[in-house]
């Protein structure tokens, strides 16, 4: 039995150290039909599998003209950041993936009404997002990578200073260049 468990101990080491780890690095731009988000994220893939966690940095643009249900113009923006896991349908994480993020955002949104009387205000707001995506990764010599994706979740306005402001659902693109860096110093 102990030798089994030696053997099988040793065939798990082999496998993970034949599997190098990768970081990618770069900018992020997603568009959706109230913003844009412009970012900065890195993904990181500890055995250069099907499985990688990302990070992001980022800025949330919101231009909601007459979309947020609630006020006739709401505009305005804030930090952000997010975290996430995709899964890639192929090794070495490129081409096709699912995944799925979490993001929070510190916003300030100036808003305008004239539903009733002309009405204006300035709303702060935390929004806690989680989002699913599909997409794909493509890869270039010398470590460059090109991805783009289609992300689907909710915005939910979590914390709030002042009037009411648009949340539900979001669909958002993504495009996304990265300069892949393997931490064994191989391309």
């Amino acid at each position: 039995m102990r030798f089994a468990t030696i053997i099988i101990l040793t065939a798990l080491t082999i496998v993970s150290l034949a599997q190098t780890p990768k970081l990618v690095l770069g900018p992020e731009y997603n568009f959706y039909p109230a913003g844009h988000v412009f970012g900065l994220q890195a993904e990181y893939s500890p055995h250069n599998n099907h499985h990688s966690f990302n990070a992001r940095l980022a800025y949330n643009k919101t231009i909601r003209w007459d979309f947020s249900g609630l006020n006739d113009d709401e505009r305005g923006g804030g930090p952000g950041g997010s975290l996430g896991y995709r899964y890639y349908f192929t090794p070495e994480c490129r081409g096709l993936y699912l995944g799925t993020r979490a993001d929070l955002w510190f916003m300030q949104v100036q808003w305008q009404d004239s539903s009733e009387l002309i009405q204006e205000g300035s709303t702060e707001i935390n929004v806690f997002q989680p989002t699913f995506e599909l997409g794909y990764l493509f890869h270039f010599k010398n470590g460059w990578e090109l991805g783009t994706a289609f992300t689907n979740g909710v915005e939910l306005n979590v914390k709030m200073l002042g009037e009411p402001v648009g949340e539900g659902w979001i669909t958002l693109w993504q495009i996304r260049l990265n300069k892949r860096i393997n931490l064994n110093g191989k391309q």
